[in-house]
């Protein structure tokens, strides 16, 4: 019994050693960068690459595709995209649906975003890798209003290292002020468990073996 007591104490110290080491990055993507192919962040050992990208609206939403194109806007309000011929510097659905790509150097679970240039009914569309293909075809998500925030915390668990912010069909437009993750590695403190729960076993082996010989 005391055995069991002792590896469930280190069980539960362990656990929330985890639990305590884990924290939130905030990517701030505001700045004076200007038009760009990409824009890449670090952020507390995060690496994010941000890519600009065209929704092609299939006839059911597996066969949606997404593909490389326009450029990135850096500016005090946050990120845009901007196509050929066209002078708008946001995030939108006007003759093409835009769509923000982020690409980030681990896993990570995307908390929320944080907008600007936000009009009265304007929204936003996610996007999320759930096949882990590497791309972004067929993986709408949802669409949600921007509140009055400006500030969207998602209300679903949605983890990996891809995912897409965009507008669609003339409704919506913004800039991207911020998004925050939270990163999702192997916890440090796992081979430490391990480690415990091997030495609390041998202990326990060996008193057994005592109690057998002297029996």
């Amino acid at each position: 019994m005391k055995f069991c007591s002792r590896v469930a104490a280190a069980a539960v110290f362990l656990c929330a050693s985890m639990t305590t080491s884990a924290f939130a990055a905030t990517f701030n993507l505001t700045g004076n960068g200007g038009l760009a192919n990409s824009y890449s962040f670090s952020e507390d050992g995060i690496d994010l690459t941000i890519t600009p990208a065209a929704i092609t609206i299939g006839p059911t939403i597996p066969e949606d595709t997404v593909a490389t194109q326009g450029q990135i806007g850096q500016y005090s309000g946050g990120l845009g995209i901007s196509q050929p011929g066209s002078d708008s510097h946001q995030v939108d659905g006007y003759g093409i649906d835009e769509l923000l790509v982020f690409a980030f150097s681990e896993t990570v679970q995307f908390i929320s975003a944080k907008f600007t240039y936000v009009g009265s009914n304007d929204g936003f569309e996610f996007w999320f890798d759930q096949g882990t293909d590497g791309n972004l075809n067929g993986d709408y998500q949802f669409t949600a209003d921007i509140p009055d925030s400006l500030a969207y915390v998602l209300t679903d668990t949605y983890i990996g290292d891809l995912f897409g912010i965009g507008a669609t069909y003339n409704k919506h437009d913004f800039k991207l002020h911020s998004i925050t993750v939270s990163p999702v590695p192997l916890p440090a403190a796992l081979p430490l468990f391990a480690g415990a729960l091997g030495l609390f076993g041998a202990a326990g082996w060996r008193r057994r073996r005592k109690a057998a010989a002297a029996a």
